[in-house]
C-alpha cells in the first residue's frame, strides 16, 4: 500500500513515520498474563491494562498503520499477573511476551527497523513526548 500511495503523491512530498502510544484498558480482567497498572494521562489515574505502541506511515494525506506492539511494564511492582513458567522458550508466544516488558524507546527502534527492512521509508519520525 505504501508503494501504491507513493505513486499517487508528488515526488517532493515528505513522508513520515508516526509513533503513538495508547492505553488499552482491561479493568474487568483478573487473570490476563502481564496485566499491569499503567498510568493513563487522559484520566490522571492508574488503569489495569496495556500500552499499545503503534508505528504508522503518512504522506500528509493518508495514514497507514505499519506495525504495533502491546507493552506491559518492565517494573515488577506494577505488573499484576506474571508470565507463565510452563511456556516453551522457543515459541513465538514466548518471544512476544519477552518483547512486552522492554522499554518504549527500544521497541520504537525495533518497529522502525522492521519497517525499513520491509522497504518502507520516511524522512522524519513524529511522536509526542
Amino acid at each position: 500500500m505504501v508503494a501504491y500511495l507513493k505513486k499517487l503523491t508528488a515526488f517532493n512530498k515528505v513522508n513520515v513515520f508516526i509513533l503513538d502510544d495508547s492505553i488499552v484498558t482491561r479493568n474487568r480482567s483478573k487473570s490476563v498474563e502481564l496485566l499491569a497498572k499503567v498510568y493513563d494521562h487522559v484520566f490522571y489515574r492508574y488503569q489495569k491494562g496495556f500500552t499499545m505502541l503503534t508505528l504508522g506511515w503518512s504522506d500528509g494525506y493518508s495514514f497507514l498503520p505499519v506495525d504495533f506492539t502491546m507493552l506491559s511494564l518492565s517494573t515488577e511492582s506494577n505488573c499484576l499477573i506474571k508470565v507463565s513458567t510452563t511456556i516453551d522458550k522457543k515459541t513465538t508466544g514466548y518471544k512476544r511476551r519477552k518483547e512486552t516488558i522492554l522499554k518504549k524507546p527500544d521497541i520504537a527502534i525495533k518497529l522502525i527497523q522492521n519497517a525499513v527492512t520491509q522497504g518502507i521509508s520516511a524522512q522524519y519520525i513524529l511522536m509526542d513526548t
